[in-house]
This record gives C-alpha cells, sequence and structure tokens, in this order.
C-alpha cells in the first residue's frame, strides 16, 4: 500500500518464523510456504529472492499431497514463479515446466473449480508464448480450451448465487474469446461457435430455457439436485482453512494434509459418480455438457442467418451461420482489433453523454442526468456529436458489415421479409456488443445530400444475446398478429423522477392497433408486485412497458425498470418465468445497453425478458425523447 521496502522485509522475516515453527506434515505448513514464496517473489528486483520464492513454492507442492484440496492453488503459484523467472532470464525450460505445472493444477479433480480454471488462464498464456515461439502448436491450445470449457458450468454458476456467477465471468469472457480466435486458426468453425455460445450464456444459458438444468432436476429428482448442490458446495469451499486470507478459519490440531486429501478425494469421486447417475437418468443424457452445434441451430434456419462477431485481442473474424445442414461462411475481419472496437465504444458512448440521453427526457425536455449546457454553443455541439456518431457507424460499415454482405449477398438475394428486405440476426461480442451495427452506414453532414449505402436499407436486423437465445424463436403471422392479450404498464409520473406526459398518448396509440383482452396498469395501479404477476399470467402474449428504465453501472444485476413503488430489477425478472409472451416493448431508456465491465454477457433488461421466456424483444440502447416514443410506438404496431 505505501511502497515501503522495510515493510517487505519484516513480512519476510515474520511469514519464515510461522513456516520455522509449523512442522512438516501440519496442514498449515503449505500455505505458510506458498506465503513466503510470494513475499520473495515480490521482492522481485533480487533474483535470489526469486529462487528462494520457487524453492520455498516447490516444497508447498511437495508437502501437499495428490488430491488435496489446495494443491491446485499450490501448483498454480509455482508455475507463476516460474514464468516469473523466464521472463527475467528468458530459459525455455522454465516456460515448459511452467506449462506443465498448470496443467498439472488443472487436472487435480479434487481441488475448487475456479483454481483449477486459474491454472487454465495461466495455461493458455504460456502455450500462447510457445506458439509464437515455435515450441508448441494451436492444437496444443485447443486441448487447455477444451477442459476450459468443462470448468466453466461449474466455476459460473453450479450451486452459487447470480452475484457469484457474475463474480467469475471476468475471467471467463476473456478466455472465451481467445478460445474462439484460435479455434477460427485451427478451422474448426464449428467448435468456435460451441464454444462462443456456451461462453456468452454462462449464466443467461439455463434462463433462456426458462430453468435452469438443476432446477429440472429438482423437480424430477429433487434428491439428487439436494446430492448435487451439497457436494458441489463442499468441492467449491473445502480446504479454505490453509489459505485464508482474513484469517478467520484455522484447522483442526489433529488434522493433517493427508486427512484432508482423503476428504477430497472421496468428495471428487462421489461428484463424478452423481454426474454420471444423472446422465443416466431420462432426459438427462447431456445434463451439464455444453450444446452441440446440432443443438443449436436446426438443420436449415427459415429467419435469415445469424451473424456471429468475435472480437480477441489475437483476431476478429465473422462466423455467418445459417443452419447445422449447411457449411458455416468464415469472413476475416483484418482491418477491425479489439482496441479499434474499444476505441468506437468509448467514442459513441462519450457522444450520447454529450448529447444527454443517457435518461427518457421528461416533461421539461431535459434528461434526468443531463450536465450543464454545451458553452461552445448549439451548432457547433451537433456538428461536434454528428461527426463523432457517423464515424462510427462508418467504421461498422468498412469494417464489419460490409465485408460480411460482400460474403453473403447471394444468398440474401433469395432470403426476404414481409417488408421485401432480408432478415439478418446479429451476435456481437465484447464492445461491439454496445454498438448499434444496425445503423452502419455512410452518412452526409447535416444538411448536405446522403447517398450512401446504409445496413437498413439493405436488410432487417435483429440481435440476439446467443444462439441458445434462438431455440425459441418468435412465431410468425403472414397475415399480422392474431387477436392477443396484452399488458401495458405505463408511469407517466413515477415518484422522485421526472414526468412522462408523453406515455398517455403512447398508450393511446398502442390501444388503436390492439386486439383482444387488455390488461392495463397505469401510474398507482403499476406496483413492482402487481406487474410481476400479470407478466407471469399464462394468457400474457404481450407486454408493453412504457416507464424510466435504469441500468445501474455498478451493479448491472440492479438495473430496472422505474414502477410507482418502486424497482423491478433485473435479478427479480430473472426469477420469474413468462410462458406465452411474444413480444415485449420496453418503451424506457438503455434497456438493451449492457454492462462495461461485462462485456461477453448480455447483461441487460432487453435479455432478461428474453430469458424470462419472452420470445422476441424490442428495447433502446440509449434513451428514448419522451415526444418521440408515442410516435415510434404508434409505427411499430
Amino acid at each position: 500500500r505505501l511502497g515501503s521496502l522495510d515493510d517487505l522485509e519484516s513480512a519476510i522475516v515474520v511469514k519464515r518464523e510461522a513456516v520455522d515453527l509449523t512442522p512438516d506434515g501440519h496442514p498449515d505448513k503449505p500455505g505458510y510456504l506458498n506465503n513466503l514464496g510470494n513475499a520473495l517473489e515480490a521482492r522481485f528486483d533480487r533474483l535470489d529472492d526469486l529462487e528462494s520464492a520457487i524453492v520455498v513454492k516447490r516444497k508447498a507442492v511437495d508437502l501437499t499431497p495428490d488430491g488435496h484440496p489446495d494443491k491446485p492453488k499450490c501448483l498454480n503459484s509455482l508455475g507463476k514463479a516460474l514464468k516469473t523467472r523466464f521472463d527475467r532470464l528468458g530459459n525455455l525450460d522454465d516456460l515448459e515446466l511452467a506449462c506443465d505445472i498448470f496443467t498439472s493444477a488443472i487436472n487435480q479433480e479434487t481441488g475448487p473449480p475456479s483454481v483449477r480454471f486459474n491454472g487454465v488462464r495461466r495455461c493458455t498464456y504460456v502455450h500462447r508464448i510457445q506458439v509464437a515461439l515455435g515450441c508448441a502448436t494451436y492444437q496444443d491450445l485447443m486441448s487447455t480450451f477444451n477442459q476450459a470449457f468443462s470448468l466453466i458450468p461449474q466455476v459460473a454458476w453450479l450451486g452459487t448465487s447470480i452475484s457469484q456467477r457474475y463474480a467469475a465471468l471476468s475471467s471467463i469472457g476473456k478466455v472465451v474469446n481467445d478460445a474462439v480466435s484460435v479455434a477460427i486458426q485451427t478451422g474448426d468453425l464449428s467448435r468456435a461457435i460451441e464454444w462462443l455460445d456456451e461462453g456468452r450464456s454462462v449464466v443467461w444459458g439455463q434462463l433462456l430455457q426458462l430453468r435452469s438444468p438443476v432446477d429440472d432436476l429438482h423437480s424430477r429428482h429433487p434428491d439428487l439436485a439436494d446430492k448435487l448442490h451439497s457436494l458441489s458446495h463442499d468441492l467449491e469451499t473445502s480446504g479454505l482453512s490453509i489459505f485464508d486470507l482474513n484469517g478467520l478459519l484455522h484447522s483442526s490440531p489433529d488434522t493433517t494434509v493427508h486427512d484432508q486429501a482423503l476428504v477430497r478425494i472421496r468428495l471428487a469421486r462421489e461428484y463424478q459418480d452423481l454426474l454420471r447417475h444423472i446422465r443416466e437418468q431420462e432426459g438427462f443424457k447431456n445434463f451439464l455438457l455444453p450444446k452441440t452445434l446440432a443443438e443449436l441451430i436446426p438443420p436449415h434456419r427459415t429467419d435469415g442467418p445469424v451473424v456471429i462477431i468475435n472480437v480477441d485481442w489475437s483476431r476478429c473474424d465473422a462466423l455467418v451461420v445459417y443452419g447445422f445442414a449447411e457449411p458455416i461462411v468464415h469472413v476475416p475481419l483484418p482491418n477491425l482489433t479489439y482496441t479499434f472496437a474499444e476505441n468506437m465504444r468509448l467514442c459513441f458512448t462519450q457522444s450520447l453523454r454529450e448529447a444527454h440521453v443517457r435518461r427518457r427526457e421528461g416533461a421539461d425536455g431535459e434528461a434526468v442526468d443531463s450536465g450543464p449546457p454545451d458553452p461552445r454553443g448549439a451548432i457547433p455541439f451537433k456538428y461536434r456529436v454528428d461527426s463523432l456518431i457517423a464515424g462510427v457507424l462508418k467504421d461498422l460499415w468498412l469494417r464489419i458489415v460490409q465485408p460480411v454482405l460482400e460474403r453473403i449477398e447471394e444468398k440474401l438475394a433469395s432470403d426476404f421479409t414481409v417488408t421485401g428486405l432480408p432478415h439478418v440476426t446479429w451476435c456481437p461480442t465484447g464492445p461491439l456488443a454496445f454498438l448499434p451495427i444496425h445503423a452502419a452506414g455512410i452518412y452526409g453532414r447535416r444538411g448536405m445530400p446522403d447517398d450512401g449505402r446504409k445496413l437498413f436499407d439493405i436488410v432487417v436486423s435483429s440481435y440476439t444475446p446467443t444462439l441458445s437465445a434462438l431455440l425459441r424463436p418468435p412465431r410468425m403471422f403472414a397475415d399480422g398478429w392474431p387477436s392477443i392479450n396484452s399488458l401495458i404498464v405505463s408511469q407517466p409520473k413515477t415518484p422522485h423522477m421526472s414526468m412522462l406526459p408523453g406515455v398517455t398518448s403512447e398508450v393511446a396509440n398502442i390501444r388503436k392497433h390492439l386486439d383482444g383482452q387488455i390488461k392495463h396498469l397505469d401510474d398507482k395501479d403499476a406496483t413492482v408486485e402487481d406487474v410481476l404477476r400479470a407478466m407471469k399470467d399464462d394468457h400474457c402474449q404481450l407486454i408493453h412497458l412504457a416507464c424510466h428504465g435504469i441500468q445501474d453501472a455498478v451493479d448491472p444485476m440492479k438495473s430496472a425498470f422505474a414502477l410507482y413503488d418502486g424497482r423491478l430489477t433485473l435479478s427479480q425478472l430473472m426469477s420469474s418465468s413468462v410462458r406465452n409472451a411474444e413480444l415485449a416493448f420496453l418503451s424506457a431508456c438503455e434497456t438493451s445497453t449492457g454492462d462495461e465491465k461485462l462485456p461477453e454477457e448480455a447483461v441487460h433488461l432487453a435479455a432478461g425478458m428474453l430469458a424470462v421466456g419472452c420470445r422476441s424483444v424490442i428495447g433502446t440502447m440509449w434513451s428514448i425523447g419522451d415526444q418521440d416514443a408515442p410516435i415510434i410506438a404508434d409505427e411499430v404496431y
């Protein structure tokens, strides 16, 4: 914290004393050795300290028997020190040994899945260096990534709360995109798509089917589900005593590391035996296994292609999927990099902030979070924002959309919707998840002729967070929608927020076009409890929410619709189930804006409505003006 080397020297002295006072065989001895090694490694300016760190970390590994829950953590720590020595001295033997040690950590089935996954991250990083140096192949990387994807379901959500699942996502996302880029590099396009969908639907995947595999198991085999939950919890949390950072847990004086290892081995065997038993039950053959491409898409899609865009530090590519029985079209995107995509996102977000369109404008015409007037004047300000946004849309067109369309133009020519244009579903990743690909094109300056090509003149665009979300496609009505039952929720004057008088006109415009029964919850009637109850009604087929929407940048699970008595949060939606809703129209702001820290997992209100069961959702990427909302709703319906 303060950068004092004297503090580090003192830490090394007392950690060494802890090691000397603890006999070999004591369950805490490996942990004390590992802590001493970390302190020595931190004194990085002295090579002999690094050598000493490797010695004590190797002893920690030797004192920890195979099967002990802390063995993979000790191995990861030793591998990290060897990688550091390679960085200092360039000895390839250190790099190879580090890779072997990380692999050993991954293969410790009795270790916590999160610690083993950390070994995967470190191992793939070392493999990347080896590939660059000609000491390993991409197939070596593919093998390690295979192990990663077998661990992801356990790391991110098995037996954990939703908050804990999201805590694991920041590390998972980086591995997923790296894995997909390697699969593309090796030409294994099917595997690339399977991995990307598995990685992007870590939390949403089970919810998009309305029930998680564990929930389904619980409803049919509650005894097996309870046992699975208990074992997964024990596997993730047992053995914390050795490495407890807060010093709150302590081993029994009579417990040895071998005793702990034996308990852990028994737990791991019970867990694997239980999984095998569950998969023998009818309907659970693929329990907790990633979906194959054949399970993700039908043989031939009738609703146009899906374009998946993978953005990774090493390369960027688009994969066009028409159906399982049709070849995947690979479109390299050499003019796109992760850094450039991130710069586009930053530029676009800044433009929206400068234009004060991060909240739905209220009766006074001002956004809720609008800042002071632009000191440089309205006209220069508008030109600046127009220029920034037009630049981003142009780059999206030239670097992504145009190369994709050129490859599939002939195929698109035979695929038309009722609008006369073909339909394309986009599945962007990383920073692209925040950008309006549907509006990509060449735009002229304000007041000047504009004859540039634009995507919306060529195709009808939709988005999907994952391929799994398309397993329940919206039903198609060739002659228009039949008589449907609708839920309209309106909040023209939400307490403690700006008024939205346009909501009243919006509701009137909607009613003109809807047949069937309409349930309208307005103002004081639109409470969180009543809205949730109405949404879960089996007869509800259409949901329209006209209110303030809130995207929580700190905790995306607290993103919410502002109702009369409080917030209907994303976490509350995720605990619900909407059985028959064909469409949700979210006439609020930022309902399809995700979490900037977790771009690989679509964490926003629109994806939440898909997750609870709506077949199709219309959302907003930034705020909608109160005077514009009635016009747009009227045109849509």
